[in-house]
């Protein structure tokens, strides 16, 4: 019917929805358009209006809507549309008397006097305009704001009129409600007048203070003639409570004979108004309470306490019990509340109800407004018993006092995680609960854990095996060699399929137990919510906020659910520590494949594999899934994860750093984010500001060897030798000898420049340490770049092989082509034949074809500035196009460097683009090797005959230092011709001091190049020879 309904009223109203039933009608709720208003819109069933005439309907209707009175609802329209007879009226807030009676029964009688009162003023006003209503009944008195508003005024005479000759009771209607309906319109009675409707309040008055009507029946029928032959009880019997004034004005109103009734509405309003003046005001305490609004209220009151309770909780960082008694009490309250209600009503009905079977001072005593009073003082007692915790908590009182108050910490204190003793069937489960602890312990805001690494390092200053356990005690002595406070030591015992698990916080000094936690687990599936629990009590103990703590996810999110991929997580931690890096990648590997959610070992193997210039496409794909796993991750691993996904995926050095200072804000003393930022830094071409950040990150965490490995190259990067110096000095001073710290002697001679020295280094170095395969191979690299720097090109030739040979051997070809490309380069360079070295990169190419590797194995870059070297344009611009769409090997942090300083390199081949050149150098210029882009803007100046400026370029080039030499591949091969056509420039300037001094260093760096080359160094010899004869001015 609403389909049918909405298409005849379209354009006058637009029906939303059924309201329900109505008696004779249904009722809908409307929007009238015109006007913009909710309307509520009545429809008489199809047979009825066919039986009735509509203009009689509307002329009827006519008059009932000229009412107009606070208690009345008006009518707005009548009509026929479409064969449906409808009228409309406001749509009015609130519900109906009906409803009220059926949700609480019998109403307090001061309401209902008051309701009563309003309906008979309504019924005053009508009949004074020979309105009679007809119906009066629950379901026409609506309930808005607290009055009593009654509608359908003048609708049953209305039906009746338009009914003409057709009785309606023909068309299965009846005018008027049987419950309701006075006697003489029950019989029928044609003189039935406006007295009708005061017996029809007098049912609805009655209902309202008794809970029911006066008459029932099972049929219509029995209960008009209830109405008719039989006298109502008396409203005494039905309720005590009730005045007997008030009980006689409704039963006058329900005399049989309309003569024995009030003859006039006004006259019922004066009987009830000398009644109200007679009666006591109420107080808000006895008004009646039904149960079923007490237990609703306690319902809101409840979910709001509890609600307040959980933010605080939450927010204010109250104690885990604190929203369990706020529960109990609850719990307690309500059997309370119930029974306090029912004693109310039971004393505001008087005797007319049977007595609760309580104690008598519990029926005397027990009040709605005690009980509420009591749940009030009841949460304020939790409240103070919260905060005297809380206080104590912050004083450091009692056993509920933090070590933080009490001064055996303080906030931001490392410590040191020992290995948990493992007394279990199962070997791996220490290394895999210790490693657990360390993740979740790296949550913490108010402490940190110190990497496992730096563990290592400072066993081997303690000349201490790598693998040595780290139990209690060696922990300890870690902690006093490091001025660490404290340590965390731990247990596993194997109790039946349970595990126990216990740790404590031990004072570094004294051995003294600060704290402790126990858990058990019912298996081993359940190790990490236990290990999740003991770890944080034990940082409460300490005293980080409770807030904080639970803000942290559950360990097994972010770490892994799996027992034995964290076993293998844990065992490749170790093998990282002792620079097994293979293993650990293994490792790594395998703890993926058994948890590929495992977001925590895919950001290590990517950053692993990375480190290890292992295969890019394996590093990028580790760290995508990473990043897009981030969210299983603690705050600090995310963060470190963004970074790294953004720097060497990405390539969007922006979006690293502000993951970096996302980080630090919360964890400002933590020297691997410090690190990276460095890191970051220095690919930005801020070396200075790289600098400082690394000095940050070791004044940090003073045994980090890397940062402080990073430090020293931007040092050396700087020209800040004497810093250099004291750099590496110290760092031999803390760290023991091994492959990683001997290459730093490389780096610091090669630095420097000075490359006899660097190659003695090398070849010691590639003796001791023959056996190991990752210092062989970085080493023969290194070699390689040493040697052609040299001009010791036949060396530099089968070093160059060699190291080719290494790297195919690791699965990494385009680490090998780019090294074998290489070899082309100081034949067009130092040798000056261009035909010989196009001729040797295209053997190159043809035995290992670019094109058959994967995009992410292609060394595009390399191949781009080797064929731009040996002067092959074609392949140079070629690649160029396809390095635009792939970045081969180049990492994302390098890749706008690359990008730029390959593109200079490419239009530096042409005169005519010398300018278009320079422009691309000059972006390059900041980035990671700023050196390598001057000495290149130094060639170009000099080719557009511009000395000055080549100059100026080329003393930026060798006031730096010569530290970039990681990769494969990566050495500066201009060198040696920078330093003659540098003594040639200065030479024509005539600053013959100079020309000396760069004329020097071109003989002394080739004085054992290959013969081939020695033509080159007698013409410097000669040179300087002349500088040295000419007198001076």
């Amino acid at each position: 019917m609403l389909g049918q309904l909405q298409s005849h009223l379209a354009g006058a109203y637009r029906v939303e929805r059924e309201l329900g039933g109505g008696g004779m009608s249904r009722v809908f709720l409307a929007h009238e358009i015109a006007l913009g208003r909710r309307v509520v819109l009545k429809v008489f069933p199809p047979e009825l209006a066919a039986a009735l005439s509509v203009d009689r309907f509307q002329r009827e209707v006519r008059v009932a809507a000229g009412l107009q009175h606070p208690n009345i609802v008006p009518l707005l329209a009548a009509g026929s549309a479409g064969g449906v007879l409808y009228y409309t009226m406001p749509f009015v807030e609130g519900e109906s008397l009906r409803s009220r009676l059926a949700s609480e029964g019998e109403l307090p009688v001061a309401e209902a006097v008051r309701l009563f009162r309003e309906v008979a003023d309504a019924l005053a006003h009508a009949h004074r305009q020979g309105v009679v209503h007809r119906d009066i009944k629950p379901d026409n008195v609506l309930l808005s704001h607290h009055h009593a508003v009654v509608t359908d005024f003048g609708i049953v005479k209305a039906l009746a009129a338009a009914g003409g000759a057709t009785p309606l009771t023909a068309t299965g209607m009846s005018l008027g409600t049987p419950v309701y309906m006075a006697p003489e319109q029950g019989t029928a009675d044609p003189h039935v007048d406006h007295r009708a409707d005061l017996y029809s309040l007098g049912v609805v008055a009655y209902e309202m203070l008794a809970g029911e009507p006066p008459f029932r029946g099972s049929t219509a029928q029995a209960v008009i003639a209830a109405h008719v032959t039989q006298a109502p009880a008396p409203l005494a019997e039905a309720r005590p409570a009730v005045p007997p004034q008030l009980g006689a004005i409704v039963h006058r109103c329900l005399e049989k004979r309309p003569a024995d009734r009030f003859q006039h509405a006004e006259e019922l309003l004066a009987a009830l108004d000398a009644l109200t003046g007679a009666l006591p005001a109420p107080s808000p305490a006895a008004r009646e309470w039904p149960l079923a609004r007490t237990l609703g209220f306690f319902a809101l009151s409840g979910s709001a306490v509890l609600g307040v309770a959980w933010a605080l909780r939450t927010l204010a960082g109250l104690p885990d019990w604190f929203f369990p008694a706020a529960v109990l009490l609850l719990a307690l309250g309500l059997p309370v509340v119930v029974l306090a209600t029912m004693l109310h009503n039971r004393r505001l009905a008087g005797a007319g109800r049977a007595p609760l079977a309580v104690p008598g001072v519990v029926h005397r005593r027990l009040t709605l407004r005690g009980a509420v009073w009591g749940g009030v003082m009841a949460f304020s007692a939790l409240g103070v018993v919260t905060a005297t915790y809380m206080g104590m908590r912050v004083l450091g009182i009692g056993p509920v006092g933090t070590l933080l108050a009490s001064g055996k910490l303080r906030e931001r204190d490392r410590l040191v995680i020992a290995d948990f003793a493992n007394q279990t069937r199962d070997a791996l489960l220490g290394p895999a609960v210790t490693e657990a602890f360390r993740v979740d312990f790296s949550q913490s805001t108010l402490v940190s854990p110190v990497a496992a690494d730096y563990v290592r390092r400072v066993l081997r200053r303690m000349q201490r095996p790598d693998t040595a356990s780290v139990d209690e005690g060696v922990a300890r002595e870690i902690a006093q060699r490091a001025g660490i406070k404290a340590v965390v030591a731990g247990e596993l015992r194997q109790a039946g399929p349970s595990i126990l698990i216990s740790a404590q916080l031990v004072s570094a000094e004294s051995g003294e137990v600060l704290a402790i936690a126990r858990e058990t687990a019912r298996d081993s599936t359940r190790i990490l919510d236990a290990v999740d629990r003991v770890s944080k009590r034990l940082r409460e103990k300490i005293g980080e906020s409770l807030r904080s703590i639970r803000a942290n996810a559950p360990l097994a999110e972010v770490t892994t659910g799996s027992l034995e991929a964290l076993r293998k997580y844990s065992q490749a931690v170790r093998a990282e520590d002792i620079a097994d890096f293979d293993r650990g990648i293994a490792l790594l590997e395998e703890a993926v494949a058994t948890d590929s959610g495992f977001a925590m070992a895919w950001r290590k193997l990517g950053t692993m594999v990375f480190n290890e210039g292992g295969p890019a496409a394996q590093a990028e794909a580790a760290l995508t899934r990473a990043f897009r796993l981030r969210d299983r991750l603690t705050f600090r691993e995310r963060k470190l994860t963004e970074s790294s996904y953004y720097s060497d995926v990405a390539g969007e050095l922006d979006s690293a750093v502000t993951a970096l200072e996302s980080l630090l804000q919360e964890y400002p003393d933590d020297a691997w984010a410090i690190n990276n930022l460095g890191v970051m830094q220095e690919f930005a071409g801020d070396a200075t500001a790289a600098e400082q950040t690394y000095r940050r990150a070791v004044i940090a965490e003073p045994e980090n060897f890397l940062a402080w490995s990073n430090l020293l190259l931007e040092q050396l990067y700087l020209g800040h030798s004497d810093s250099a110096t004291a750099t590496l000095r110290f760092i031999k001073s803390r760290v023991p000898p091994g492959p990683g710290l001997d290459e730093l002697d490389v780096i610091n001679d090669l630095a420097k420049r000075d490359f006899s020295a660097a190659e003695t280094r090398i070849r010691e170095q590639i003796e001791r340490y023959r056996s190991n395969g990752g210092a062989r191979l970085r080493l023969t690299r290194l070699l390689a770049g040493t040697l052609t720097v040299r001009g010791k090109l036949a060396e530099a030739d089968r070093a160059l092989i060699t190291s080719a040979e290494l790297y195919g051997a690791r699965g990494l070809p385009g680490a090998a082509l780019a090294l074998q490309a290489r070899r082309a380069e100081p034949i067009a360079l130092y040798r000056g034949d261009r035909r010989a070295a196009m001729a040797r990169l295209n053997e190159v190419l043809r035995a290992s074809p670019v094109e058959r590797l994967a995009p992410r194995e292609q060394p595009l870059a390399r191949l781009i500035l080797t064929a731009a070297q040996v002067g092959d344009r074609q392949r140079a611009e070629a690649l160029t196009a396809e390095f635009a769409l792939n970045p081969g090997m180049s990492a994302g942090r390098a890749r706008t460097y690359m990008r730029n300083f390959t593109r200079g390199a490419v239009l530096a081949m042409r005169d005519e683009t010398l300018p278009q050149a320079i422009a691309a150098f000059r972006r390059a210029e900041h980035g990671i090797c700023g050196y390598c882009a001057h000495v290149a803007m130094a060639g170009a100046f000099d080719r557009m005959g511009l000395p000055d400026s080549a100059l100026t370029y080329y003393e930026k080039w060798a006031g730096a230092g010569e530290a970039d030499w990681y990769g494969p591949g990566v050495y500066n091969i201009w060198q040696p011709l920078a330093f003659f056509r540098m003594g040639e420039l200065y030479e024509a300037k005539g600053e013959r001091a100079k020309a000396v001094d760069f004329y020097g260093r071109f003989a002394d760096l080739w004085r054992d190049a290959d013969p081939a080359l020695q033509p080159r160094v007698r013409e410097a010899k000669r040179r300087l020879a002349n500088l040295v004869a000419e007198p001076r001015p």
